[in-house]
């Protein structure tokens, strides 16, 4: 399991844990500024991205993972 961004707060630590732990397809997304948002069980791995995005809701969003895999 990857470590948390050290970007992210405490809760957010927590929720890339159970981000890690659910099934695919899933998304994470982190900023710059300390927002992060993620979605899991969504139908494919670009619907998982669009909403990760959309959950993290601050403008520098960009997607840290997908299905596991990282996101350059």
């Amino acid at each position: 399991m990857a470590a948390a961004p050290a970007s992210l707060p405490a809760t957010g630590a927590r929720d890339w844990e159970t981000y890690q732990a659910a099934a695919p397809h899933k998304a994470f997304a982190v900023s710059l500024t300390g927002g992060y948002g993620s979605r899991t069980a969504q139908r494919t791995a670009a619907e998982a991205r669009t909403a990760a995005i959309e959950a993290c809701k601050r403008a520098d969003c960009k997607v840290l993972a997908v299905d596991d895999k990282p996101v350059p």
